[in-house]
């Protein structure tokens, strides 16, 4: 589980972050829709060189649910309906809406890191359905 507050992991037992103080409760989206969701989300951050030493944190209908680090695959139960996907980094947010229609089994979400000059921005690209 992960704190709503610094994005940083915590014991699922814990009842507040050991990093920041925050209460931290069941209202972690992969905690809560586990039991009554049917779909897979996947998000993907493709490994890569530029900004790979940085975890984002990534955001599920506006709750805090991971730190996703470089090469890693993260995966979580969500319901069927329109969902906003947000992943935030030191220099540039990135966020989408998805809508997820009943009848599918998965959805693949891959992130990555856009460099330009002034600012770096993340791009979050719906990749697969199933």
């Amino acid at each position: 589980m992960y704190c709503t507050k610094c994005g940083r992991q915590v014991d699922a037992q814990s009842k507040f972050c050991s990093y920041c103080g925050a209460s931290v409760s069941a209202t972690n989206v992969s905690d809560v829709n586990t039991n009554d969701a049917t779909i897979q989300l996947i998000v993907r951050r493709k490994k890569r060189f530029y900004g790979s030493l940085i975890p984002y944190k990534f955001y599920i209908d506006k709750q805090l649910v991971a730190s996703i680090s470089n090469g890693e695959e993260l995966t979580f139960s969500i319901t069927p309906g329109v969902h906003s996907l947000t992943c935030d980094l030191w220099s540039g947010v990135g966020d989408c809406q998805i809508q997820v229609p009943e009848g599918v089994r998965k959805v693949v979400v891959e992130i990555r890191l856009k460099v330009g000059l002034l600012t770096n921005k993340i791009e979050i690209v719906e990749i697969e359905k199933e």
